[in-house]
């Protein structure tokens, strides 16, 4: 199992090219990919600053989880609108045209992933024990909203605050163990790849 703690001041953070707010950049398969390249997975974290357009990103599907700000509404040329609410992930092509509105500024987490390499869903954990960890699942992404939480296997151990991010790479039959102070509450990431998916299907 490979753990890997990434503080949030060690976020790289770099400017939009319309100038209409900044990103994050958290994680990403391969190591150090950013938006503009052949990624699997990425992992960012954004400010925005004003209404605007998404950027399209053909073959990614994308979770989005508004963090803080009023609430931010997308709309989907040819398809829907919706309303984010703080702290719940919403999932959604990053082929289609999107739009979003906004009254004031807001901050936002995005993680992204290649469609027919990996897949995802997210969820917001309030206790340690709604870590469940599918059979399936490849890797675990917390990102922590409040308190502290802290994962120790084996040798390995790391310590996650509020505004930190925590990748757990799982291993068949050996879970890690989680400890968290009550107030803790985090956005978590279920990651598989397309093709143990596959594998596991025909077993």
């Amino acid at each position: 199992m490979t753990m890997q703690h990434y503080p949030k001041r060690q976020y790289r953070k770099t400017p939009w090219k319309n100038g209409q707010g900044f990103t994050y950049e958290i994680a990403a398969s391969p190591d150090s990919a950013t938006a503009s390249d052949a990624f699997e997975w990425r992992l960012s974290m954004a400010e925005v600053a004003a209404s605007g357009p998404f950027s399209q990103f053909p073959g990614i599907d994308r979770i989005i989880t508004q963090l803080s700000g009023p609430s931010m509404s997308l709309e989907h040329r040819n398809h829907s609108k919706t309303r984010l609410r703080l702290n719940e992930p919403y999932e959604f092509s990053g082929d289609w045209q999107t739009t979003a509105t906004l009254s004031s500024p807001c901050t936002d987490l995005n993680l992204m992933t290649r469609r027919g390499k990996w897949t995802a869903s997210a969820a917001l954990v309030k206790q340690v024990d709604a870590i469940a960890e599918s059979s399936v699942c490849n890797t675990i992404i917390l990102f922590v909203l409040h308190g502290s939480l802290e994962c120790a296997k084996n040798s390995q151990y790391a310590r996650a605050e509020a505004g930190d991010t925590l990748l757990v790479e799982l291993k068949k039959n050996q879970p890690p163990i989680w400890t968290a102070d009550d107030q803790f509450a985090a956005i978590i990431f279920y990651l598989a790849e397309v093709t143990k998916l596959a594998n596991s299907a025909a077993d």
